[in-house]
């Protein structure tokens, strides 16, 4: 029997889906950036000039630190 290994995509659903339950309050403040992924020439190019960068986490997390570890 094959074993079903989530793609990336799953993984990051389930991350964002456990955020917004956990801390209700900052949904919003976890998102994804599509940052990857194949793409056209033309549309690579253009997502470089607008600020693409390799590297970049695929979710980025925003908000007062203070807030998040609620002290």
């Amino acid at each position: 029997m094959e074993v079903m290994h989530p793609t990336e995509d799953h993984l990051q659903a389930a991350c964002v889906a456990w955020f917004n339950k956990t801390y209700p309050h900052l949904r919003g403040c976890l998102f994804a950036v599509p940052n990857g992924g194949l793409r056209d020439k033309v549309t690579q190019a253009r997502l470089i000039k607008s600020g693409l960068m390799p590297g970049v986490p695929d979710l980025i997390l925003i908000g007062d630190p203070d807030i998040v570890t609620g002290k």
